[in-house]
């Protein structure tokens, strides 16, 4: 961490000599990331298993994939991004053009969680490349192989001038997320609702931002859309999901002791499947829990769960639903399964959330040109695409106008008639 100052100074160097504003250095550099992230892909996938037990295939699809697909996006848009936009000039200040010119920031810092930290990582540095900034990432201590594997690979594949991996143990910070809900309509496709709900929950054991967070499910249907959940279940992890390739592990001894906690809390009236007394500390195992009967005021319904426990409320109606969810932090996202388009319609009209889906969970981040961010609790800004590029610039105001002509009448001293005449126009649209 000493190094630190040197590190900055190297960087603004780098930053202030222009190194990084030519488009073909950005682009140069973005495709030297899509090689770090093929080369490095068994390296990273070795990393990732043994911080978060993720399969191979997983680890591929959620974080390195995302990522080379967010580039090649990236490489496509970054000319058109980065060129000056022209903005309409009122008739009463014409002539005069009008632009807006998006200019990088400086050297960057990006703090990535654990949770995805390939993905949470390497995207929002992409974005700070593409803008043309200089870039410190900082990985999570609690993901160490992963982080030193980024480490490893931003130093042999990025310009070392102008990126650099910081490894090492910080203040923790606080995540500002809310806790994401899944309001499921009585006119719904119960089997396919469940399949996604149960996919977009339990991949990476739960620990996903933007997971399903707790149900708020129509009583005419919470128990058979129950069954379907315990299901899926088995379908995706077998009858014994810890003996699962494709199911991982708790990031550490802590964030176990968390989850174990939130069950011992109750508040619940039934453990559907899963449980406390099925999970292995050693293993840092927790299986996939499904409760009923919770308790709105419950410990689990209190804190983001961040991980493979699932709160399943019945409601009345969906109008009772968005009321649930209007009466606490604004999520970071929503998701409303519904055949009804009505019905999904009022949800999203009604509740303010991050992002939100129709029909499915947690893929919305796949889609480069949808802005990813919170709201109030949930968190401010946004990234991802075009919208990645402006959090990394600042987007500089321009007005050019010529010096001729240049009537009086806006200048002092104002008398009665040019009062009169200066009032007029200036109330004029266009």
């Amino acid at each position: 961490m000493s190094e630190i100052p040197k590190l900055v100074a190297k960087l603004r160097d780098t930053f202030d000599s222009g190194h990084t504003r030519p488009h073909a250095w950005r682009k140069q550099q973005l495709k030297q990331m899509k090689a770090l992230l093929r080369e490095g892909e068994d390296e990273l996938a070795r990393a990732l298993q043994e911080d978060l037990g993720k399969a191979p295939i997983e680890a591929w699809a959620t974080e390195l994939n995302l990522v080379s697909r967010e580039i090649d996006h990236m490489l496509s848009k970054l000319d058109a991004w980065a060129k000056p936009r022209r903005v309409h000039v009122p008739i009463q200040l014409q002539p005069a053009k009008a632009r807006i010119i998006p200019e990088p920031l400086g050297v960057v810092l990006v703090i990535a969680p654990w949770n995805y930290p390939v993905q949470l990582q390497l995207l929002p540095i992409a974005s700070a490349i593409a803008a043309g900034n200089a870039v410190i990432g900082k990985p999570s201590e609690l993901a160490p192989a992963t982080s030193a594997a980024m480490a490893r690979l931003v130093a042999n594949y990025m310009d070392p001038d102008a990126a650099a991996i910081v490894e090492g143990a910080a203040e923790e910070t606080q995540a500002l997320l809310g806790k994401s809900p899944a309001i499921i309509d009585r006119n719904v496709d119960l089997d396919g609702a469940a399949r996604r709900v149960v996919y977009g929950k339990f991949v990476n054991t739960g620990q996903t931002c933007v997971a399903p967070d707790y149900i708020l499910v129509d009583q005419s249907v919470e128990r058979p859309f129950v069954d379907r959940l315990v299901a899926n279940l088995k379908t995706f992890y077998g009858d014994d999901p810890k003996a699962s390739k494709d199911y991982g592990k708790i990031v550490n001894d802590r964030h176990f002791g968390r989850l174990v906690g939130l069950l011992e809390a109750g508040g619940y009236q039934e453990t559907v499947t899963g449980g406390k007394d099925k999970a292995d500390a050693s293993a840092r195992y927790m299986p996939p829990t499904i409760l009923r009967g919770v308790d709105p005021n419950a410990r689990v319904m209190q804190e983001e769960i961040f991980g493979p426990i699932l709160p399943v409320i019945p409601v009345p109606d969906v109008d009772a639903a968005i009321s649930f969810v209007n009466a606490r932090e604004k999520p970071l996202s929503l998701y409303v399964f519904s055949k009804d388009k009505s019905a999904a319609n009022k949800v999203l009209r009604r509740t303010s959330s991050g992002s939100a889906c129709v029909n499915t969970a947690i893929i919305h981040l796949a889609v480069p040109d949808l802005p990813f961010g919170g709201v109030g609790e949930s968190g401010m800004g946004a990234y991802h695409g075009r919208r990645g590029f402006d959090t990394f610039s600042h987007l500089k105001s321009v007005l050019d106008k010529p010096t001729k002509p240049d009537p009086p009448l806006l200048y002092p001293p104002y008398k009665k008639v040019r009062e009169r005449l200066l009032r007029r126009i200036l109330k004029a649209r266009g």
